[in-house]
């Protein structure tokens, strides 16, 4: 069956899936003392706040989000298998609460346990994707909507039925996929989760003072176009790829769209200490 399809149909069963609910087991804690490493046992919310419990339960009729749609307290959703390094455990409404740096990441986050199982810290971050794949598997995205996060919404049905918080279902309305969450995805989880940390991450090519020609002649396949807020990644020479609020995941010329940036931004050859608004950079992570 061609890769497309399946994709398609899993996008479709996912959800089902997460709605079955959880088993009684997925209600209680596991034991972590001594562990240093947990990996997500399913897809999980990651917070960049760590009291989870009084987040969800004063949850507005609708979710309060930023300017740009996004919402605050959540960083992003960990695929099944993303490893964590333990920094801190806490315990929350009878629950534990660890404080994690995902791999690739210097950020730490806050997770619920009982989205995890114990690792050994050799883990990848996934399998390593050939170029094809994950071409493909940006591809196969194309036409999705932003949705912040990628899998919020069913990460949120896991914590309804582990919280027992009545209502958060139907108040839950998720923004979505982001930029950085399509990259993430099509990856496997090989790069950092945000696009600040994504601008850092490889090497950055020299672009300082290079006209518009001279930046496209360098691209590579899956080299990373941005800055601190906003990313998107080179297909070919020709077309690039982003995931907008407006525009949702879509496949655009290369030339036009650097030119679009160029409009307000200039090239630079590093993002660290530079104006995040005047500025965007080229990143070769593949290798």
């Amino acid at each position: 069956m061609n890769m497309k399809y399946l994709k398609i149909v899993f996008f479709f069963l996912l959800p089902l899936i997460i709605l079955a609910g959880c088993s009684s087991s997925e209600k209680t804690d596991i034991n972590y003392t001594g562990i240093k490493y947990v990996s997500a046992r399913t897809y999980t919310p990651v917070f960049n706040i760590p009291d989870i419990y009084k987040f969800l339960s004063e949850i507005e009729e609708e979710i309060k989000t930023d300017k740009k749609g996004l919402i605050p307290e959540i960083s992003y959703i960990a695929p099944p298998g993303e490893e964590f390094e333990i920094i801190g455990i806490t315990k929350q409404n009878d629950h534990t609460i660890f404080k994690i740096k995902p791999a690739n990441s210097e950020k730490t986050y806050y997770i619920d346990s009982r989205f995890t199982e114990r690792s050994d810290g050799k883990k990848n971050q996934g399998e390593k994707l050939s170029k094809e794949e994950i071409i493909r598997n940006l591809k196969a995205m194309e036409g999705y909507p932003y949705e912040y996060g990628g899998a919020t919404a069913n990460g949120v049905y896991k914590f309804e039925s582990m919280y027992e918080i009545k209502g958060l279902r139907e108040k839950w309305k998720p923004k979505g996929l982001d930029c950085s969450g399509l990259i993430y995805q099509a990856t496997n989880g090989a790069i950092p989760r945000s696009s600040s940390e994504i601008v850092k991450y490889g090497e950055g090519l020299d672009i300082e003072g290079k006209k518009l020609d001279d930046i496209i002649d360098m691209l590579e396949p899956l080299d990373i176009i941005g800055y601190p807020g906003h990313v998107l990644i080179v297909i070919d020479k020709n077309s690039v790829m982003e995931s907008s609020p407006k525009k949702g995941v879509r496949i655009l010329q290369t030339e036009t769209r650097i030119k679009q940036l160029m409009k307000d931004r200039k090239p630079v050859n590093d993002a660290e200490g530079k104006d995040k608004n005047k500025i965007f950079v080229v990143r070769r992570w593949y290798k």
